[in-house]
């Protein structure tokens, strides 16, 4: 009786060794080969939702491309490619900084280049310093580490290296310029835009609503460092001052100036204030519709709050 006993501990135990060490190689092998985050593995659609965009130069519509052959790991070369859909050519804001959605490191201008002209752009571990701090000047994007300006030189061909360059106008400006795809925010529970009231001329104090989709500059946004500003006349996103942050504070177009209560970040499907990090969104329990009025509240998982980004963010 002994020995059968101690021969079904020995099989047992022989089981539970086998199984700890076939999950500690699944993990290794995870490790080895983490989950595929290119095109075939996350859909365009899927992407989109989480506010992953393309970027195009304005000089051949080519797209800004995190070298596939580079990982997505520290000093991939940064680049101009024909467009994809890869993950490696999805991008979205995140306070000042640029992140791919090909390993989520940062557009970083290489320390060493001091942020002179033809600093070249990589990759790199998200940090907060200067060199990976980022922001909208019209079609531009310039480093706060310098101010210099993002530029696809030469042909535009594949591979064509992005670097630093002193910002200028006129013939050959096209390669500093950059576009994002669409520039609209939709709520995620009714599918309709968050639009500056037309009726408010995008002059102070014009409110910040709900309306069916149409394609105007009012419905239209943009990233101007942490500040959202509107297409309708270039005010800011903002939180009225009045409303100290606090549920319920609407929110209305202003003069940028660069308060706390016209700063904003993402947060995945999120758009939160930097004034008391509260969520953009509808009342909780508002049906929609058009002229829903727009108000900062806690943070939650309803859809009142969630938004779909079709544009720099």
């Amino acid at each position: 009786m002994k020995k059968v006993l101690f021969s079904v501990f020995r099989l047992v135990a022989t089981l539970v060794i086998g199984v700890a060490l076939l999950a500690s190689l699944t993990e290794v092998a995870a490790a080895s080969n983490p989950a595929d985050t290119s095109a075939g593995a996350a859909s365009e659609a899927g992407v989109l939702a989480h506010g992953w965009f393309s970027l195009r130069n304005g000089a051949n519509l080519s797209c800004m491309d995190a070298d596939y052959g580079g990982g997505g790991l520290n000093g991939t070369k940064v680049q101009v490619w024909s467009c994809t859909g890869g993950a490696n050519q999805w991008w979205r804001w995140e306070g000042d900084t640029i992140r791919t959605a090909d390993g989520g490191r940062c557009l970083d201008a290489d320390y060493f280049g001091s942020g002179g002209n033809g600093t070249k752009i990589q990759l790199w571990d998200c940090n907060g310093a200067q060199n990976q701090q980022w922001y909208m000047d019209g079609s531009t994007i310039r480093t706060r580490a310098g101010g210099r300006c993002l530029l696809a030189n030469g042909s535009g061909a594949d591979g064509t290296k992005v670097t630093l360059w002193d910002c200028f106008t006129g013939i050959g400006s096209s390669f500093l310029s950059w576009s994002w795809t669409g520039d609209t925010i939709k709520s995620q529970s009714t599918s309709q835009c968050l639009d500056a009231d037309y009726g408010g001329g995008g002059l102070n104090g014009t409110k910040v609503q709900l309306w069916n989709c149409w394609g105007l500059p009012n419905s239209q946004w943009f990233w101007d460092g942490s500040q959202i500003r509107s297409r309708h006349g270039g005010r800011c996103l903002d939180a009225d001052y009045f409303g100290s942050g606090g549920n319920g504070t609407f929110v209305q177009l202003w003069d940028c100036n660069g308060g706390l209560n016209q700063q904003w970040f993402q947060s995945f499907n999120q758009i939160k204030s930097r004034a008391g990090g509260r969520c953009l969104g509808t009342e909780p329990g508002s049906s929609g519709g058009n002229g829903s009025r727009v108000r900062l509240w806690d943070c939650g998982v309803g859809a009142h709050q969630a938004w779909t980004f079709n544009g720099p963010w």
